[in-house]
Parts: C-alpha cells; sequence; structure tokens
C-alpha cells in the first residue's frame, strides 16, 4: 500500500516537473520599409544598401595608421571604469547562471567527524576495551530538488538570456568608448592644425597692426585704419584662445576614457 502511493507521489511529481508556467515567447514584428527614396529607381539613387555580411574588425581603429591613436585606444581595456563594470556586471550574470544550472543537478553532501575519547579511571573496563579510544564518523546525503512547473529550467533560460544581454552590453559599451575616443583624438588633433593657422594669422595682425601704427605716427594712416587693424588682431588672437580652450576639453577627454586624471 505503502508503495503505491510512493509511486502515486512520484509520477504526480514527475508530470508537474514536465509542466512549465512559463508563456511562450516570440519575437515581436519589427515593421521595415520596403525600400527607401534615396536608393532611387533599380538601386541607382546617392545612397547603396550596405552588405549585410560585413563585420568591424576588432581593432578598426588601425585603418587611421595613426600610432598614437593605436597607444590610447589601448589603454581603454584596462583603464575605462565603465568597461570594467559592464564587464563586473557580465561575470555576475555568468555566475548567477550557473547556480541556476546547478539547481538543476542532484547535490551531494559528505561529512566526517573524528574525536578521542579517554574513559575514566573510576569506571571499569570491559575485558579487551582499551581506556583510550578513537571515534570517526563519515556521512553523506543526496538531495534533489523537483522542478516543479518548470522554475528551474525557466529560472536557467531567464539568467542565460540575462547573461546574453549582459555580454552584449560589454561589446556596445567597449565600442561606443573606443568611438568616442577616436572621435575626441581627431577632434583634438583639428584643433592643433586649426591653432597653427590662427598663430600663423595672430603674427599676421599683428605686424600688420605694427605698420598701420608706425604709418598713423607719421601721418600717412588714419586713427580709423589703427582701431581696424587693431579689432582684427583682437579677434584673432580671441579665437585662438577660444581653440586652445576647446583642445583641453577634449584632451580631458581623452584622459578620462583611457583612466587617467584629466589634469594629466
Amino acid at each position: 500500500m505503502l508503495s503505491a502511493r510512493l509511486s502515486a507521489v512520484a509520477v504526480a511529481a514527475a508530470s508537474l516537473a514536465g509542466c512549465s508556467l512559463a508563456p511562450t515567447y516570440s519575437i515581436p514584428p519589427s515593421p521595415a520599409a520596403a525600400a527607401y527614396k534615396e536608393l532611387g529607381p533599380q538601386g541607382q539613387g546617392p545612397w547603396q544598401p550596405a552588405a549585410t555580411d560585413t563585420s568591424l574588425p576588432a581593432a578598426w581603429w588601425t585603418a587611421f595608421d595613426d600610432p598614437t591613436l593605436t597607444a590610447l585606444e589601448a589603454r581603454i581595456e584596462a583603464g575605462n571604469p565603465d568597461l570594467a563594470a559592464a564587464v563586473a556586471r557580465y561575470d555576475q550574470a555568468r555566475g548567477l547562471l550557473g547556480e541556476s544550472r546547478a539547481a538543476l543537478l542532484p547535490s551531494i553532501s559528505v561529512g566526517a567527524d573524528g574525536g578521542r575519547s579517554r574513559v575514566s579511571a573510576g569506571r571499569p573496563l570491559s575485558p579487551g576495551n582499551a581506556a583510550t579510544y578513537n571515534n570517526l564518523s563519515v556521512g553523506a546525503s543526496l538531495a534533489y530538488e523537483i522542478d516543479l512547473f518548470g522554475r528551474v529550467r525557466n529560472s536557467v533560460r531567464a539568467d542565460a538570456a540575462s547573461a546574453q544581454a549582459s555580454a552584449q552590453d560589454v561589446v556596445a559599451v567597449r565600442l561606443g568608448l573606443q568611438a568616442s575616443l577616436a572621435d575626441s583624438y581627431f577632434q583634438m588633433r583639428g584643433l592643433d592644425a586649426r591653432t597653427v593657422l590662427l598663430r600663423q594669422t595672430v603674427a599676421a595682425f599683428q605686424r600688420a597692426y605694427d605698420l598701420t601704427d608706425t604709418r598713423h605716427t607719421g601721418g600717412i594712416a588714419s586713427g580709423i585704419d589703427v582701431s581696424r587693424s587693431a579689432a582684427l588682431l583682437s579677434s584673432a588672437r580671441a579665437e585662438l584662445s577660444a581653440v586652445a580652450g576647446a583642445r583641453a576639453a577634449f584632451e580631458h577627454a581623452i584622459a578620462a576614457l583611457v583612466g587617467e586624471t584629466p589634469s594629466t
């Protein structure tokens, strides 16, 4: 009778383990236009569709052949706190997935205990027994959680999806930081080139002002000419100062991206 009841319980548990209350996921439809006007008739427009089988190289910035940029990009992996945080979240998700998968397996516990005892001298001993003896015990247990209604399996699926999402977050964060670094670097280099031209412009306006002032002293140029020349010189100097400030901002942004103090 007891055996029949245990069999019935086992069959019921197995049936419940095969059930899952989680809803079946289906990818929602994503409507897209059949074509865009920029493609033109027969694809002869100004835009061309990108090939779907192309992938971005891991070290895509090397295409610019700039050793300084390459060295800076290499420092993002080890120095940027945002990327380190994303990697930590991925490691956490992987750990949770491992715990969930372990719940699908039986758990085995093994324990051992030992000790040494001595019988009181005032207590009579049985023949053949020593006054001092060792105690040793070993035990083991086996446990298995029945996956009622698919709870454990659904938890594994959810944690696997979370780990996959975290992995893609790492890829997205890394690519975003690399792109931001490259953009800031080329912005800074562009301002460097502009600074060279502005310094030449300031020097030219300075010579023009000095010449105009000398001509004014000699009575050849008017005061209006001097004021106009001074205004052009001041404007060029102000623009040079603004470019220097913008250049410093990009330099500090690069320092922050590679994990350095902006002031350095």
